[in-house]
């Protein structure tokens, strides 16, 4: 059983200059989770530690390390996280619904990551305005002390590597506009309501500094779920404004955006075009179709099938638009 060894609380009067030292310091581990709210963070008060939120966590140093192995991830994965006995971190991807459905993957796949990756960190940060918490899986207080001083000594002046000579697209023009042509057909026939169809653009031959660019992307966006992960020399970087689900209590909650518009160029304008968004059709249909997706999920729920995958997860409720936000044009 792992567990939390040490523990140090201490406040820092230059907050954001820390944070940067300390994620700098994180991104450096092969195993790193830094999980960035922007100060968005709710429920910090909670004193259910799975119910909190946070301005910013940060994990490193794979204590023990867990990756999918294409046939029964999840069972795997319950038993990794029930003999962890403490925080575990990491990422799921869509390819774990071929181990679910009769389904497989022919997409080419030039990153190489895992179906699934999950770590327990030697090293965890909780941060709430200046208040910094400390846990460590090994080590004393004095290694805790001494770890808080090494990151405040740290140098976060970096020279920026950033050199990407072109972007390339997965799917050529014309490959593009015919599926989509196929797929407005497959929705005209009713063979499907809704699909999200993507394609890559990658780039081959480049020098990046990956936390620099993950740092950079979170000056322009400030989103609410902002994350860094490295796994190795495989790095995932992400600035969301969405929530895909969070689990309160016994609440399971998810925040989608619905619907956006324009700002206006005045805050009267700006109050002006919220009203307006919130009384839009357009966007009313498109969070019904949300909620048809949920009320799908109730009638699968009583198949055997998906019996076994959702089994006393939910009882649901109505989707309600939650807040207009306003953010900055970028």
């Amino acid at each position: 059983m792992l567990h939390v060894k040490t523990e140090l609380s201490y406040q820092v009067n230059d907050i954001d200059a820390y944070k940067s030292k300390l994620m700098n310091w994180a991104s450096k581990f092969d195993s790193c989770c830094i999980l960035q709210s922007n100060r968005t963070g709710q429920d910090i008060n909670s004193k259910n530690p799975s119910e909190k939120s946070y301005d910013l966590l940060v994990a490193s140093g794979g204590l023990r390390c867990f990756e999918g192995n294409d046939s029964d991830s999840f069972e795997s994965l319950k038993s990794f996280c029930s003999s962890a006995n403490s925080w575990v971190f990491g990422f799921f991807t869509y390819d774990l619904k071929n181990e679910l459905e009769d389904l497989k993957s022919e997409n080419y796949d030039g990153v190489g990551m895992p179906s699934c990756h999950f770590f327990n960190p030697e090293y965890l940060f909780m941060i709430n305005g200046n208040e910094v918490t400390l846990q460590l899986a090994e080590g004393d207080s004095e290694g805790a002390k001494k770890l808080k001083g090494e990151i405040e000594r740290i140098d976060n002046t970096p020279e920026e590597i950033n050199e990407i000579q072109s972007i390339s697209q997965r799917i050529t023009k014309e490959a593009y506009l015919k599926s989509v042509k196929e797929i407005k057909e497959h929705i005209s026939y009713g063979n499907i309501y809704e699909l999200n169809f993507c394609q890559e653009f990658y780039a081959e031959d480049f020098k990046i500094n990956p936390f620099q660019l993950f740092e950079k992307l979170n000056s322009i966006s400030e989103t609410p779920f902002a994350c860094f992960y490295r796994l190795d020399e495989k790095y995932l970087i992400c600035g969301s404004p969405e929530r895909f689900i969070r689990k309160k209590g016994s609440q399971i909650i998810s925040q989608p955006i619905k619907g956006t518009i324009k700002r206006g160029n005045t805050e009267a304008e700006d109050l002006a075009l919220a009203q307006n968004l919130a009384q839009s059709e357009k966007d009313k249909n498109e969070n019904d179709d949300y909620s048809f997706w949920y009320r799908d999920l109730s009638v699968l729920k009583e198949s055997d099938q998906l019996q076994k995958y959702t089994n006393k997860v939910v009882k649901l409720g109505q989707p309600a638009i939650l807040k207009i936000e306003l953010k900055k044009s970028s």
